[in-house]
């Protein structure tokens, strides 16, 4: 987990806020999956297999993509006014 964090850290370039407790939280779970045809069966191109650092840097320019679209919106809608961007 540890190494996940720094390597997010390193990626987002800036420090992630974070605390460790080993109790674990009400609903978390562990699992795992062993059978992967049929995600390979709707995804032919998907790999399953790519580098943590290559998943973790597309799903932060995707974040990035969405926060930036949400900010355009809330700033639009306070422009015009809309009392939903407060």
């Amino acid at each position: 987990m540890l190494e996940a964090i720094a390597l997010c850290e390193e990626i987002a370039g800036k420090r992630l806020d974070w605390r460790y407790a080993e109790q674990n939280r009400k609903g978390d779970h562990i699992w795992w999956i062993s059978d992967v045809r049929k995600f390979r069966a709707h995804y032919p191109a998907g790999d399953t297999a790519s580098p943590c650092a290559r998943r973790w840097s597309n799903c932060l320019r995707v974040i990035s993509r969405a926060d930036a679209k949400f900010r355009g919106i809330t700033r639009n809608a306070a422009f015009r006014g809309d009392p939903r961007a407060q």
